[in-house]
This record gives C-alpha cells, structure tokens and sequence, in this order.
C-alpha cells in the first residue's frame, strides 16, 4: 500500500517537474547555440577580415600610431602566452590522468588521456570531465571502490591542480605578465 502511495505521489508530480526541467533545458539549449553561433560568425570574419578590421580599429583610435602598434605587440604575445599555457596545462593534465587511470586499473588509457587533453580546455571543469565518469565507473560500475576513491582523490589534488600552476605560470612567463594583473585577468574570467 506504501509502495503504491508513494508511486502514484510521484506520478502526480513527474509530468510538472519533467515539463519545468524540459523547459529550462530548452532554454539553455537555445542560448547556448545562438552564443555558439554568434562565436563562429565571428570567428569568421575574424579570420577572414582580421587584419582590414585591426586597421579600421587603428585608424578610429586617438592613439599615435606607435602606441598603437605596441598595444597590438603586446596583445599578440599575451594570446599566444594564454594560448602555449592552455595547450601545456592540458598535456600535463592529460600525461598526470594517464597515470592516475593506468594505476587505477582502467582500459583505454590513451583514450583517456586524448579526451582528457581535449576537455581540459574547457574552462572550470575541463579534466573532471573525464576522471570524475571514470572514478564512479570503477567505483560503482566495476565495484571496485578502492581504486574508484583513490581515482577521485588523485583528480581532484593532482590533475585538476595542475591547471592552477602551470597555466599562470607559463602566462606570466611567456608574456611578461605582472602576478597581480594575471589574478584580475583570472578574476574577470571567472565572472
């Protein structure tokens, strides 16, 4: 009788909650395609009109010339320093979660590893994209909880911890980069 008052609760209420999620889900589904849509118009022009659109921009700013072919010098090398920093932070991370997966007994280690490189450059979450799955996978999939602890333990302290070093640094260095004007930059990213 219990069994049968809770389901029928629940089946009262799932059509409400599913239609609510399904709607917030659309939502963010559209927004997310029209932003990624206005991302690759961009990029297009950028690609294809790029220098013509740095002249415009040149000719409309009340800077001199110089200044302004320095602050384009200087935006050229913090792009490729952000850019060198993101690649090698996502290499590390790959090479570290390799390790981590090899120890933890796991299949498809290179598999791994490439999709962990590759989502390791999406902001915030990034490699927990790919170790996260993986631990609940040993955990509860194999039932191995040992191995699946030991997997989230050493994501979370080495693999996702290794961004927060290698990438700062490799900015500041490669693009001469003051510590405090790389925190604001950090800070702004994550607004």
């Amino acid at each position: 009788a219990d069994v049968q008052r809770i389901s029928g609760q629940f089946l009262a209420i799932t059509p409400g909650g599913i239609a609510s999620i399904s709607g917030a889900t659309s939502v963010a589904f559209a927004k997310g395609a029209f932003g990624l849509l206005i991302f690759v118009m961009a990029l297009f022009f950028w690609f294809a009109d790029g220098p013509e659109i740095v002249n415009a921009i040149m000719v409309l700013s009340p800077l001199e010339d110089k200044y302004e072919q320095q602050l384009l010098n200087e935006f050229q090398m913090l792009v490729r320093a952000v850019v060198a920093g993101s690649i090698a932070s996502a290499t590390a991370q790959a090479v570290l979660s390799g390790v981590g997966f090899w120890f933890a007994g796991l299949q498809s280690i290179f598999l791994l590893m490439a999709l962990t490189a590759l989502l390791a450059m999406v902001p915030f979450v990034g490699a927990s994209l790919v170790w996260i799955p993986a631990s609940l996978w040993l955990a509860f999939g194999e039932g191995n909880m040992t191995a699946g602890v030991s997997l989230a333990i050493y994501g979370m302290l080495i693999v996702s911890t290794v961004d927060n070093v290698i990438r700062p640094w490799i900015i500041m260095e490669r693009a001469s980069l003051h510590p405090l004007a790389g925190l604001l930059g950090v800070l702004g990213g994550v607004q």
